[in-house]
């Protein structure tokens, strides 16, 4: 899991949580300010969907997981008031139970170190593929196929060396 990404979904999801649940609290039970419940349920659960898209991301998975969750509170809100909280619950534990890629995501981030390059790497002053042996003798080429007299390059169209 990267620690990262899990930090920050326990970071917006706690508190994502709580507004939400205050909010809903303060809807059915002082019904004189059902607007700021429902302001309240609104912060509270994109900050509840925000927690859940980072934990999908911990566990190396697209964001778009979160939204399990939400269809399944949508789901039962429109079925029974009753079964909502239940289909939330199986939504966070289907999120739960995802299986763990971040450990194939970090791995595939890694880049591998760059060899130094070698004499077959190096082109020409023509840009042309380097050639073994020399074509012109004369030059003193160090592993880089650079001549140390004139600085020109190894290659095909290599010229001997005025100096």
């Amino acid at each position: 899991m990267i620690k990262k990404h899990n930090s920050t979904s326990i970071a917006l999801g706690v508190p994502g949580f709580l507004v939400q649940a205050a909010g809903a609290f303060m809807m059915a039970f002082r019904p004189e300010h059902a607007a700021l419940g429902i302001a309240l349920a609104l912060v509270g659960g994109g900050l509840l969907m925000a927690g859940l898209a980072y934990y999908a991301m911990a566990k190396g998975r697209h964001p778009a997981w979160c939204l399990v969750v939400l269809l399944l509170a949508l789901l039962g809100q429109v079925v029974s008031v009753l079964l909502a909280p239940i289909l939330t619950l199986l939504g966070y534990a289907v999120l739960g139970l995802l299986k763990d890629y971040s450990a194939e995501v970090q791995s595939a981030r890694r880049v591998a170190p760059r060899p130094a390059p070698g004499p077959a790497a190096v082109t020409g002053a023509v840009g042309l593929p380097a050639t073994f042996p020399d074509p012109a003798p004369g030059h003193n080429f160090n592993t880089y196929g650079v001549c140390t007299k004139c600085g020109c390059g190894r290659s095909a169209a290599h010229r001997p060396c005025a100096s």
